[in-house]
């Protein structure tokens, strides 16, 4: 008799093992899929567009983490007169999703070390981000530096009808170069935006958020040089101030707000409407003891999106539009003019439609957009515009190969071309044919892009492994081409 119940037993145990690995290999296909179909554009996904962790209720992302590594190269020579001709890049990572209780913890973490080949007319972190008032140099490097990102969105307990979240962004790297002057640039940059929402009726959520950035930036020059070459101090891409600097420092502080609202009706069909407004400012000065006032930037910036979608992750809809502007201007007090000013603005545009046929998950999508460039200093009497249309298209494609393994796949095509360009130099300066002619040619240019990636993901019990790769084609007539290969090598839990 106890023979007999220890065989029932043994069987009965060996039978729940068998079921709790079918059910646990089963929640790690689902979860693996879901993410890669998310990754892919496959589905509706609030969250995505909106950036408000509000949303990350109402979209269908499992509770996972994920780790890996990465390898990134850039090459070309299409690109703006200050950017890097050859980057490499890399890193590992974390991002993930967890639930404890009724919060929800969604956050990232990276950290990269990128090689970046040379480089001129540029000492910051980051030459297009808006601020004019920059240092540079013509002798030109290769630089090297450290990267580190980090997010952590919180959505806490919801009431029947209210519910509140917090996202915060912080990100910091540093570059340096070998070669004299050797500058060195030192970036930190962190944001803090909570979010509220109520739900109305059985389908309605009202949201509004609000946002406080915060940015730091110092460029040290000269400090570890042995010869002492012409430094630039840039107030535009045409007006300057240059001399011999046997040392420097410039720093840049600034702040922005930014306010916002979302709208989401989630039924059958999901409906989503979202306006963002907001505001920053950049003081930059030279020197620590007695700082001397070298320029300031403001900007306002906006946008406004709306996306429809109907049907579920296996066959469904999606059609999505974002308009969005960037105004800025800067102050310099050499000349006590606005210099320069510039507006950038544009309209994207999504149309997908994707269906589940037996182990097939096809995904098609085209992406018709329009952006406006205007550049203008006063000082160098210099005006361009440029007006470009985009035309892309993708297809994209889930796979499960076995029960352990998916295959992913994605291509896309498209073909960027000028409807209107102009450029109006009546004071040309020695740094015109540099830095001005170039940028304006690159933002005005007609290119071919393409892009294809693939990923391979095997599932073992509860862990995936998961390798991915790529690459981002641009190709152009006049200007020769650019490239991004990556590849990555992840395990998803």
């Amino acid at each position: 008799m106890r023979k007999s119940i220890y065989a029932i037993l043994k069987r009965t145990g060996f039978l729940l093992l068998l079921m709790m690995s079918a059910i646990l290999s089963a929640r790690s296909q689902s979860k693996t899929d879901s993410l890669l179909s998310l990754s892919l554009g496959i589905g509706n996904n609030a969250f995505s567009l909106s950036s408000n962790p509000i949303f990350i209720r109402h979209t269908a992302i499992p509770t996972f983490a994920e780790v890996g590594l990465r390898a990134e190269l850039t090459n070309g020579t299409f690109r703006r007169p200050q950017d890097f001709k050859r980057q490499r890049n890399f890193g590992f990572g974390a991002t993930g999703l967890s639930k404890v209780g009724d919060w929800l913890f969604y956050g990232s973490f990276s950290y990269g070390k990128n090689y970046r080949d040379s480089i001129k007319y540029a000492n910051v972190a980051r030459p297009y981000s808006g601020n004019p008032f920059i240092t540079a140099d013509a002798v030109g490097g290769n630089w090297r530096g450290d990267g580190l990102d980090a997010s952590l969105q919180i959505v806490m307990p919801s009431t029947k009808k209210w519910q509140t979240a917090i996202k915060l962004d912080y990100e910091t790297e540093q570059n340096s170069r070998d070669n004299d002057p050797k500058p060195l640039n030192r970036l930190l940059n962190y944001t803090i935006q909570p979010s509220l929402a109520y739900k109305f009726g059985l389908y309605n959520t009202l949201s509004i958020l609000a946002g406080y950035s915060y940015m730091d930036e110092m460029v040290e020059t000269g400090y570890y040089a042995d010869q002492n070459p012409i430094i630039y101090s840039l107030r535009g891409y045409g007006e300057f101030t240059a001399g011999p600097v046997v040392t420097a420092q410039r720093f840049t502080k600034g702040y922005g707000y930014l306010f916002g609202a979302d709208y989401l009706y989630k039924n059958d069909v999901e409906f989503l409407f979202g306006l963002r407004y907001g505001y920053q400012t950049q003081d930059v000065n030279d020197g620590i003891a007695k700082p001397i006032f070298i320029g300031g930037l403001d900007e306002f910036k906006g946008e406004a999106f709306a996306s429809y979608t109907s049907g579920s992750n296996q066959n469904g809809f999606n059609a999505s539009a974002k308009a969005w502007f960037r105004d800025g201007t800067g102050f310099d007090p050499v000349f006590s003019a606005i210099n320069p000013a510039y507006y950038f603005s544009g309209v994207d545009t999504k149309i997908a439609y994707w269906k589940k046929r037996d182990r097939y998950i096809f995904n098609f999508a085209v992406y018709p957009g329009l952006s406006y460039t205007n550049y203008n200093e006063g000082i160098a009497k210099t005006d361009w515009t440029s007006v470009m249309l985009h035309q892309d298209a993708g297809f994209s494609m889930i796979n499960q190969l076995t029960k352990k393994t998916t295959f992913g796949g994605e291509l896309k095509l498209g073909y960027h071309f000028n409807l209107q360009k102009e450029i109006i130099i009546n004071r040309p300066t020695q740094l015109s044919p540099i830095l001005v002619t170039p940028y304006y040619q690159f933002a005005s240019a007609d290119y071919l892009k393409g892009a294809f990636n693939l990923s391979v993901t095997y599932r073992n019990a509860n862990v995936s492994y998961q390798l991915k790769t790529g690459i981002d084609l641009v190709n152009t007539v006049d200007f020769g081409s650019r490239s991004i290969a990556n590849l990555s090598l992840n395990l998803i839990f």
